[in-house]
């Protein structure tokens, strides 16, 4: 397996096309636009089946946000979200679709030097594992199941596989 080199990842997602293709490695295939809006429609209803016990009233914890269509969605559904993203034009885009959501907070920087406060009834990895180390996966997981409310999930939607 190829070794994961950090900084062509940032500079990749530094570089990305603002689009609902792109959160799902479609960009650049030829896909219309509407591809990247069924995939997000058909996953949000597997997801919203995976939540359905969550505790509403409680946080949401949005690791790799990106544009932030995940942040909105759990907005409608949750107390409160706290969306995550490093890269400053995904950040700048999540920023302007949360802004409606008074609810959604949003931090720029790495999930990898995140620092969580409270609890979380949910922790939602949207398709950034597979740009970490295995170490580092292990290691942020780690760090995060400590602030995990009773009974709360980690759901980890992953868009591909590298190899």
């Amino acid at each position: 397996m190829a070794e994961l080199d950090y900084a062509t990842v940032q500079r990749y997602w530094n570089a990305a096309q603002l689009s609902i293709l792109a959160p799902y490695m479609m960009d650049g295939f030829g896909f219309p636009a509407g591809a990247g809006q069924f995939r997000f429609r058909a996953e949000s209803k597997i997801v919203q089946r995976l939540i359905a016990g969550a505790n509403t009233n409680g946080t949401v914890l949005d690791l790799g946000s990106g544009m932030g269509y995940w942040a909105e969605f759990f907005s409608r559904r949750f107390a409160n979200v706290v969306a995550i993203e490093a890269s400053s034009s995904l950040f700048e885009d999540l920023k302007r679709r949360c802004a409606p959501h008074a609810n959604v907070k949003t931090l720029h920087g790495r999930v990898s030097e995140f620092e969580p406060e409270g609890v979380y009834s949910l922790m939602f990895c949207g398709g950034m594992l597979m740009y970490l180390k295995t170490e580092d996966v292990i290691s942020l997981l780690r760090n995060l199941i400590p602030f995990l409310d009773a009974g709360g999930m980690i759901l980890c939607r992953e868009t591909t596989v590298r190899e």
